[in-house]
C-alpha cells in the first residue's frame, strides 16, 4: 500500500508501517507475527499504542488467552473511554468481548 497523503500517519512511517503490517497479517491469519508488530508499540507512540491493545485482545482471544485477553481489551476500553461518539465502535465491541470474556470465565 501506499503511505497517506497526509496527516499523523504519514510524519510516523515506521509506526504506521508496523500496524499496517500487523493487521495485514492478521487478515492472513498468521496470528503470532501479528502479534508481535502490535507488541512492539510503546506508550510514545500516541496513535498506535491505544488501538494495539485492541488487536492484542483479539489475537489473544483468539489464541485461546481468554485472562491476557482481558487484560488487553480493559486497557483498550480505559484509554478509549473518552473518545468521540464517531470512534465509539471500537470501544463497544471492546466491551462486548470483555464481558463475554468475563462471564465465561466465572
Amino acid at each position: 500500500g501506499r503511505f497517506p497523503p497526509a496527516g499523523y500517519d504519514i510524519e510516523q512511517p515506521q509506526q504506521y508501517l508496523r500496524f499496517r503490517v500487523g493487521e495485514l497479517l492478521i487478515e492472513w491469519g498468521r496470528l503470532p507475527e501479528a502479534e508481535r508488530y502490535f507488541e512492539s508499540f510503546q506508550p510514545y507512540d500516541f496513535s498506535y499504542n491505544t488501538r494495539a491493545e485492541l488487536y492484542l485482545g483479539r489475537i489473544d482471544k483468539a489464541l485461546g488467552r481468554p485472562q491476557v485477553a482481558a487484560a488487553h481489551y480493559a486497557r483498550f476500553l480505559r484509554w478509549w473511554e473518552p473518545a468521540d461518539a464517531e470512534y465509539r465502535e471500537p470501544w463497544r465491541e471492546a466491551r462486548a468481548a470483555l464481558d463475554t470474556l468475563l462471564s465465561s470465565t466465572k
